[in-house]
């Protein structure tokens, strides 16, 4: 029906107003507010590897449980979860803020998972629609739930192949960036490039 169609689109629209960026979790008639506000409250924190290489040298005494974001708190309570979560695993990791609200974080974060993290991050929703800044790809891009995979128990993980190809994308999307600056102020020093 076009017409309701297009009121939607107008509703969205008025939704979203003059903000930078949105994310739209989508479900069937079954996911209610509560259940998407409760999933998305548990998304907000994930682990992801200890980066120990970037404090070496620094002069900070890093604990073994405690990584670079925890110490950066000064919370010793979050320290203590974050050590509770990683204790006596083999993979150690550190507990940091996920904005998942952020298109241009889903960009990165979403191609960069194995379809058991694509589960646990959607949560209830079948799909999640963001429209990340051109350095991302700009556009409207769609991320689906897969089918008959097992979410991943507890807080969403990230491993160091996560890492990688999310680095690898920021290293991209900087090339792009430099790029576009040399096109528009000295186009000259890229002929024949």
């Amino acid at each position: 029906l076009p017409r309701q169609v297009k009121s939607r689109i107008e509703a969205l629209l008025r939704l979203v107003a003059d903000k930078p960026a949105v994310v739209f979790w989508v479900g069937d008639r079954s996911l209610s507010e509560e259940t998407l506000y409760r999933h998305l409250r548990g998304i907000n924190r994930i682990i992801v590897p200890l980066e120990r290489e970037a404090l070496a040298g620094s002069g900070v005494s890093v604990p073994a449980e405690a990584g670079e974001m925890s110490l950066a708190a000064g919370d010793a309570q979050e320290e203590a979860l974050a050590a509770a979560d990683v204790a006596g695993r083999r993979d150690r990791g550190e507990v940091v803020v996920f904005r998942h609200a952020d298109p241009n974080v889903i960009m990165q974060v979403f191609p960069a998972l194995s379809p058991e993290q694509v589960v646990r991050l959607m949560g209830p929703a079948e799909e999640v629609y963001f429209a990340p800044g051109e350095a991302w790809g700009g556009n409207i891009k769609r991320g689906r739930r897969p089918v008959d995979i097992v979410a991943q128990g507890g807080m969403l993980r990230l491993t160091p192949e996560n890492i990688e190809a999310i680095s690898a994308s920021r290293m991209l999307a900087a090339r792009r960036r430099r790029v576009e600056a040399f096109q528009r102020s000295a186009p000259h020093l890229l002929q024949g490039m």
